[in-house]
């Protein structure tokens, strides 16, 4: 029997501008995102509902505005449902990976399954090249056995940019650290 349910992989970048993913004066290499871009729907004119990566998530995970989702970035409403508890109660197995904030442990609490990698000491943060993405590629491998999914992934690498690999300090990336990352990024969204 086909599954007629999709699997979902959900990918949010914290910190990652609009004006590095299209347009022709961008020094920053990413293919996979432009192909995602040209292959899928692309908002141009998208503005965030808040300042702060929290309660702008809030919005994109309850379809709330800020002011009325009970969810910001120091508080969280267990009351208030996300997209995870919809997609539960319509069948799906819900997993995540995030940073291991306050606000992504609340939000991960009601999953099937999720994993906090470490992101609040400095020291031991952990980025793509540090094991998360290779975490996601084998999560998405192990996937296969539930059916159907919704995997949501959290990137900060954008967020810290001390953590950019030596061999993406390069120009052919982009002219700053900024963009060098993005590029680095994209090379793992292409590997997803």
């Amino acid at each position: 029997m086909i599954n007629e349910k999709p699997n979902i992989f959900f990918i949010t970048i914290d910190s990652l501008r609009s004006d590095h993913c299209f347009g022709d004066n961008r020094t920053v290499q990413t293919p996979n995102i432009d192909y995602l871009i040209n292959s899928g729907v692309y908002f141009t004119q998208a503005i965030s509902s808040a300042d702060q990566t929290g309660t702008s998530l809030a919005s994109i995970y309850t379809g709330l505005s800020p002011s009325t989702s009970g969810l910001t970035h120091f508080n969280f409403s267990k009351q208030v449902k996300t997209y995870f508890n919809y997609f539960k109660e319509y069948g799906y197995y819900t997993s995540g990976c995030f940073p291991d904030h306050d606000f992504f442990i609340n939000l991960g609490s009601n999953l099937d399954e999720n994993y906090f990698y470490v992101y609040s000491k400095l020291e031991s943060w952990k980025n793509l090249s540090g094991g998360i993405g290779d975490y996601i590629i084998n999560k998405l491998k192990s996937l296969k056995q539930h059916q159907p999914w919704l995997f949501s992934v959290h990137i900060m690498d954008l967020h810290n940019l001390f953590a950019l690999p030596e061999e993406y300090n390069d120009e052919k990336y982009g002219k700053n650290n900024y963009e060098k990352m993005l590029s680095f990024i994209d090379f793992w969204l292409g590997k997803f």
